[in-house]
């Protein structure tokens, strides 16, 4: 993502973003039809539109998050 190279973000920021799409590929991860490129593509044009909102907590089960880790470790 080239967006995250700009030198106007700061390092906050840039953890910040790649922290939504670690989150949006790991919630994404078990459903097969999800393609990760467009997935990408959203989140350019996200940080693009310059919305600063921010979010609350995550919100994953530990049972969703034991399942995407097997998943990861296979």
């Amino acid at each position: 993502m080239y967006k995250l190279h700009k030198l106007s973000l700061q390092k906050y920021v840039r953890e910040q973003i790649l922290l939504a799409v670690a989150v949006i590929v790991k919630r994404g991860s078990l459903d097969k039809s999800i393609n990760c490129k467009s997935i990408f593509l959203e989140v350019g044009q996200l940080i693009s539109s310059g919305n600063t909102t921010v979010t609350s907590s995550i919100g994953l089960s530990m049972e969703f998050h034991g399942s995407v880790k097997r998943l990861f470790q296979v």
